[in-house]
């Protein structure tokens, strides 16, 4: 039996060279147990070490961008899922066309919910203004989303507030753009803002103008 230990940080990455290392060897399904975030610790102790990639890996283009999305959803069984699609994946490539089989509509389902909650995210961001002095402003928010879509809709932000500092936090991870490096560290309760500290939704609108600049004056 593997255990495999994803982090909050990185899940994305950790689940595909796992898998990668998983599948290559040949290991079925029913014989690992994702622990993300820790939750099975306790098993952790007697797990077997992962094994090396031993032959090349494919997979098609459609697995590769569901199991990128999916992965960020909350449901505790989507590891498993995935990687139960990608050991059949070896044996039927067409089933990723299939719209009958029920794994790949849960899948698929997963797919729809984060990429609903990555765009409520781009749109619902409330910012502060942390500073008003220096040559970047500086810009805080706070924000509890539907799933763990904090690193892959950061990215967004970072394009979008170029020039700017501003630091996103949630229950399970806080992005920090700092000097234009995008960086991701564990998560923060709610501030208690300070009354005076004003929001910014103005700032947000400027975000969907055609000409992608944001107004500082």
């Amino acid at each position: 039996m593997f255990t495999v230990p994803l982090p909050r940080i990185g899940t994305d990455i950790a689940w595909r060279d796992a898998a990668k290392r998983l599948i290559s060897a040949g290991v079925p399904p029913q014989e690992i147990l994702w622990d993300y975030s820790g939750k099975l610790s306790a098993l952790l102790e007697s797990a077997t070490p992962l094994p090396n990639v031993t032959r090349r890996v494919q997979a098609p283009q459609s697995f590769l961008t569901l199991a990128q999305s999916v992965v960020w959803h909350r449901s505790d069984d989507r590891f498993a899922l995935l990687y139960n699609l990608l050991w059949r994946l070896r044996n039927n490539p067409g089933l990723m066309n299939d719209s009958e089989d029920a794994d790949l509509n849960v899948l698929k389902h997963h797919d729809a919910e984060v990429l609903r909650a990555q765009t409520r995210m781009q749109k619902s961001i409330s910012f502060r203004d942390l500073r008003q002095s220096g040559v970047r402003h500086s810009f805080a928010a706070w924000y509890n989303p539907a799933h763990h879509i904090v690193e892959s809709t950061a990215p967004y932000f970072a394009r979008r507030l170029a020039k700017l500092d501003w630091m996103i936090a949630t229950p399970d991870i806080t992005a920090q753009f700092i000097d234009g490096n995008l960086s991701f560290h564990p998560g923060q309760p709610k501030p208690d803002w300070h009354q005076h500290t004003p929001k910014i939704d103005r700032y947000l609108g400027d975000l969907f103008n055609p000409s992608g600049e944001i107004g500082l004056g």
